[in-house]
């Protein structure tokens, strides 16, 4: 099934055009999002809260890190038990902006910029994203879950 709010409708209407999953997006709150998640045998979401409420609710959880870093809001000693996949580009080179809320951190390579400041922004979505594979979140999906192919 699809989520996603009520700026992204037309993004799922794009990904799923003949409509053959079922779509929430826009549609639903995120108490709903926290009991579809209760309720799922995993979940695959870009780096947002909604990555942090599928490990609360304890579901296999694929994360997409485009712009931000795996290592800040990844696994830590919070998430140790979470059953929890991060999904990156390394190296991405335009992931170079070492603050987080509005503090320097050395190590966090990250980025914070927009559409009007990413100079890989492409229509809908920015290049860190578009780099990471339908194989590699299609083999993360697989290590969360074990005996699925």
């Amino acid at each position: 099934m699809w989520s996603g709010g009520p700026s992204e409708t037309a993004l799922i209407d794009t990904i799923d055009p003949d409509g053959r999953y079922l779509n929430f997006a826009g549609r639903i709150d995120l108490g709903h999002v926290w009991h579809l998640f209760s309720g799922a045998r995993a979940i695959v979401c870009p780096d947002t809260g909604v990555a942090h409420l599928g490990r609360l609710t304890g579901v296999p959880t694929v994360t997409l890190f485009g712009p931000g870093n795996a290592l800040i809001h990844g696994v830590g000693n919070y998430w140790r038990d979470a059953p929890f996949m991060p999904v990156t580009i390394a190296d991405m080179p335009c992931r170079d902006q070492p603050d987080i809320f509005r503090r320097h951190v050395a190590w966090a390579r990250r980025c914070d910029r927009n559409k009007t400041t990413c100079v890989a922004w492409l229509g809908d979505h920015v290049d860190c994203m578009g780099f990471i594979s339908l194989e590699v979140v299609c083999n993360s999906l697989q290590a969360v879950l074990p005996g699925v192919q």
